[in-house]
C-alpha cells in the first residue's frame, strides 16, 4: 500500500488539479450541456495529465541530487530512495505512452498540444527554469497549453481573452510561488538556480502588478461588448467580486501563513478558496446558460 502511495505521490496526481483548466473551453464555449464533448474533454483531462505526470517524473530524475537537500522535496519517493531511478523511469515510460494514446484517441490536435507542453516542459525542467523572469512565463504558458487543449479537443475556437487571463493568473501564481521559496528557503539559490537572480524587492513590485493586471483583464473581460452580444447576456460582472476575493484571499494566504506558496497545497487545504472557486463556476454556469 504504501508503495502505491509512493507511486501516486511521485506522478503528482494532486497537481492534477491545474489541469481542470482543460474544462474552461467546454464552459466558455457555450458546449457546457453537451454529451458528446463531455465526453472529449474528460479523455482530454487524463490524457493530459498522464503527460503531465510523465514530466514531473522526468524532473524528479533530473533534480534528484538537488531534492535531497530541500526541506520538502527531500520528503518525495524519489530522493527519499523508496523509488528506485529504474521504477521511476518505467512509470515514465507507461504515463507518457498512455497519454499519448489517450490524446490520440480525442484527435490528433490535442496530441499535439500535449506534445508540445512536454517538450516546454522538458526544456523548463533543463535550463529555462534557469533564467529569471522566463521561468514564470514559461510556467504561465503551459497554463494556456492546458487550456488549448481542451479546446481542439472539442473543436472551439480559445477567446483570447481567455488565453490573456489565464496567462496573467499563472504568472501571479508562479511570482507568489516564488517570493515564498526565496523567503522560507535557507539558502535558496542552491535549491533554485534562478533563486539567486530575484530577490523580495523585485517580487513585491512584480506581484502588485500581477495582481491589477489580472483583476483589470478579467473585469474588462466581464464588460465587454463582444462578450455581452457572445453570450446573450448583460450580467457576467456579477462574477467579479468573486475574482477578487479569491486573489485577495491568496494573497492574505502568501503574505500571513507559513508557506512555501504552492498554489495545489493552499488551494486543497484553504475552504473559503475552495468555495470562493466553487461559487465562481456555479456563477459562470447560470450567467452563461440561464
Amino acid at each position: 500500500m504504501n508503495k502505491i502511495k509512493d507511486y501516486g505521490s511521485l506522478i503528482r496526481v494532486r497537481q492534477w488539479i491545474k489541469n481542470m483548466f482543460v474544462f474552461s473551453p467546454l464552459v466558455f464555449s457555450k458546449n457546457f450541456l453537451n454529451i458528446n464533448d463531455w465526453k472529449l474533454i474528460v479523455l482530454t483531462f487524463f490524457g493530459f495529465s498522464m503527460i503531465a505526470s510523465s514530466s514531473y517524473i522526468l524532473n524528479d530524475i533530473l533534480d534528484k541530487g538537488k531534492d535531497k537537500h530541500h526541506p520538502e522535496k527531500k520528503n518525495r519517493p524519489l530522493p527519499s530512495g523508496r523509488i528506485t531511478i529504474t521504477e521511476a523511469i518505467i512509470l515514465f515510460c507507461l504515463t507518457f505512452s498512455l497519454g499519448v494514446l489517450i490524446n490520440i484517441m480525442v484527435n490528433i490536435k490535442v496530441f499535439f498540444v500535449s506534445i508540445t507542453y512536454f517538450l516546454l516542459i522538458f526544456m523548463y525542467s533543463t535550463f529555462l527554469k534557469k533564467i529569471v523572469i522566463i521561468d514564470i512565463i514559461t510556467i504561465a504558458i503551459g497554463f494556456d497549453l492546458r487550456a488549448m487543449a481542451g479546446a481542439v479537443a472539442i473543436n472551439v475556437t480559445l477567446s483570447q481573452w481567455l488565453i490573456v487571463d489565464l496567462f496573467l493568473l499563472a504568472l501571479f501564481l508562479a511570482a507568489t510561488k516564488r517570493r515564498q521559496e526565496l523567503l522560507k528557503l535557507s539558502h535558496a539559490e542552491q535549491h533554485k538556480k534562478v533563486l539567486d537572480y530575484y530577490s523580495l524587492p523585485l517580487l513585491d513590485q512584480i506581484i502588485p502588478i500581477l495582481t491589477s493586471t489580472t483583476l483589470l483583464s478579467y473585469i474588462i473581460y466581464t464588460l465587454s461588448d463582444k462578450v455581452k452580444e457572445y453570450f446573450k447576456t448583460d450580467y457576467f460582472y456579477l462574477s467579479i467580486p468573486f475574482v477578487i476575493y479569491g486573489i485577495f484571499r491568496y494573497l492574505f494566504i502568501i503574505y500571513k501563513e507559513d508557506t512555501y506558496g504552492d498554489p495545489t497545497k493552499i488551494l486543497v487545504k484553504d475552504i473559503p478558496l475552495l468555495l470562493d472557486l466553487f461559487l465562481w463556476g456555479v456563477s459562470i454556469v447560470l450567467i452563461i446558460y440561464l
